[in-house]
């Protein structure tokens, strides 16, 4: 699809998302003029003779695991910004960014306006659809928004009804707690297994559809939509409800977070490209934060910075492959929605407005585990099992022991160190280190697996561009400045990682989420409700 004027496939006035939603369908460019939904469509027909490696992309992926700014690995194509449109003629608009405020109410009429909102959200999507999916997992905002969705069903404001589609291992927190929800709802339920044969597909097909932009470790079972769905179909996300509806990033309230940086942790870029690469970097860091203002709160910038690169980068980026074969739709980014949560006081975010919520939606999804702590958000939990696992893959050990020798091959140190980007010692040093005798990585989590399955894909897609004759110039022909870098080791992500189930870290963490909260309160004083005091 592409949009030059009116053009083939659904036109931008008939698209769900408008210029102002957090979420919006990729859509790549060479010209500002003539817009792609579709990647290898952006490539096709250039007159680009030779397209050049963006190594400012390369090294943001590679350290923050999602691209920056509107970057893709090329540095001649061009992704549509955040929070903008696109005029007949292709330009770009901006929009303003909504401001945020320091409203306080009750959990129970935050949840009720928000569970309004959302009941108007998902309705709008799901006008006239037949054919309605919802990626149902066993997290609270995929949760809710199967609970709108039930709410409307009562309200006859639905058409058909939902089938949830879950993917995980069988014996997973994920698949148990979704079946669970759906049996709660009466919704119709698929499971999606998966073993290590998900990576490969991802690396050899799926990594190619999203540009290379995302690790094949985060695309799952999405290839499944290619085949068991019509064109029609609706597919619904809660993927930014954490986000919205508690402020919550990786596991931190936004009033801890800090702004992003850029890194060369696992040392695989060339010492002497760093210094222009980080300079590419920050300098879309910075373009968002004069778009936030001068007088914006250092959380509300960092907010932004999260859903403008990392939830578009990443979560955004990674699920829009599902729109190949039908609609996609995250909840929670209509702008009335976010809007409305943005407009209280940061502190005022938290586990309480969800826990209401779960409680208007239906008194069985309240009560249900949720899959990270097998414990009910609040009040009494029913139907927690012990020994399900907390992960719903086995990407590590699926890597690390039948695919090792597969990604290793595909991971060669010298054909990286051709790119003229890569340093193959450390490229090396990562095979080694993740191989099933090994230990030195393993404190990381899923980090190094993330970058490495990322290298692999890699290497698959230019190949195969090569072959199509692309005209893919990866050997950097620049001379880039050498200096000093403060390169970041990843030890706090390291140590975050192994101290995770510490009793002691688990109650430092949350009395730093309540000191940030109570700084923030006063610095900023609620602006309490009429109901409220």
């Amino acid at each position: 699809m592409s949009w030059c004027g009116i053009s083939e496939g659904r036109s931008i006035s008939k698209m769900l998302e408008t210029g102002l939603n957090l979420y919006q369908p990729v859509r790549y460019t060479r010209s500002d003029k003539e817009w792609f939904s579709d990647f290898d469509k952006a490539l096709q027909g250039s007159s680009q003779q030779r397209f050049n490696i963006d190594v400012s992309a390369v090294l943001s992926i590679l350290s923050l695991y999602y691209p920056c700014g509107d970057r893709t690995l090329f540095k001649e194509i061009k992704r549509q910004p955040w929070l903008s449109s696109i005029s007949q003629d292709g330009r770009v608009n901006l929009e303003a960014i909504h401001p945020h405020g320091f409203i306080w109410d009750s959990s129970e009429n935050i949840a009720n306006k928000l569970n309004k909102l959302l009941l108007d959200e998902a309705e709008k999507a799901c006008y006239g659809k037949d054919e309605i999916y919802i990626l149902l997992s066993g997290g609270l905002d995929s949760r809710i928004v199967a609970g709108v969705l039930y709410q409307l069903q009562k309200q006859g404001r639905l058409k058909s009804k939902p089938i949830g589609v879950t993917w995980g291992l069988d014996d997973s927190r994920d698949v148990h707690y979704a079946r669970a929800t759906a049996e709660i709802l009466g919704f119709d339920w698929k499971h999606l297994s998966m073993d290590s044969g998900c990576i490969l597909e991802n690396i050899y097909e799926g990594f190619s559809m999203i540009g290379g932009l995302v690790s094949p470790y985060h695309l799952h079972r999405m290839l499944w939509f290619k085949n068991n769905v019509s064109s029609d179909a609706l597919v619904l996300a809660g993927s930014y409800g954490d986000s919205i509806g508690r402020a919550e990033f990786s596991g931190k309230h936004m009033l801890e977070l800090d702004f992003l940086t850029p890194a060369n942790i696992f040392g695989l870029i060339k010492q002497e490209l760093i210094p222009e690469a980080i300079k590419g970097i920050q300098q879309d860091l910075q373009l968002l934060h004069q778009r936030a203002g001068n007088d914006c709160p250092k959380y509300a910038i960092c907010e932004f910075e999260r859903h403008g690169h990392y939830m578009r980068g990443m979560i955004a980026h990674a699920s829009n492959v599902i729109n190949k074969w039908c609609t996609l739709h995250q909840m929670f980014t209509a702008p009335q929605v976010y809007g409305y949560i943005w407009s209280l006081h940061p502190a005022r975010r938290d586990n309480s407005i969800y826990a209401s919520l779960l409680e208007k939606l239906h008194t069985g999804l309240a009560r249900l585990p949720w899959a990270r702590t097998n414990k009910a958000l609040s009040g009494r939990t029913i139907g927690a099992k012990k020994r399900l696992r907390k992960q719903f893959h086995e990407y590590e050990k699926w890597s690390s022991n039948e695919l090792y020798s597969e990604i290793k091959k595909l991971v060669d140190p010298d054909w990286f160190e051709a790119t003229g980007i890569f340093d193959p010692v450390q490229v090396d040093f990562l095979n080694t280190s993740l191989s099933p005798r090994s230990n030195n990585l393993r404190s990381y989590g899923g980090k190094p697996y993330d970058i490495w399955l990322w290298l692999a894909g890699f290497r698959v897609w230019r190949e195969k561009l090569q072959r199509e004759d692309k005209g893919i110039k990866t050997k950097n022909a620049d001379i880039l400045p050498k200096g000093n870098v403060n390169i970041v080791s990843g030890i706090r992500g390291c140590l975050s990682h192994l101290l995770g189930g510490n009793p002691i870290y688990k109650i430092t963490s949350s009395l730093q989420k309540w000191w940030a909260k109570k700084k923030s309160i006063r610095q900023w004083p609620p602006i309490y409700s009429n109901r409220v005091k």
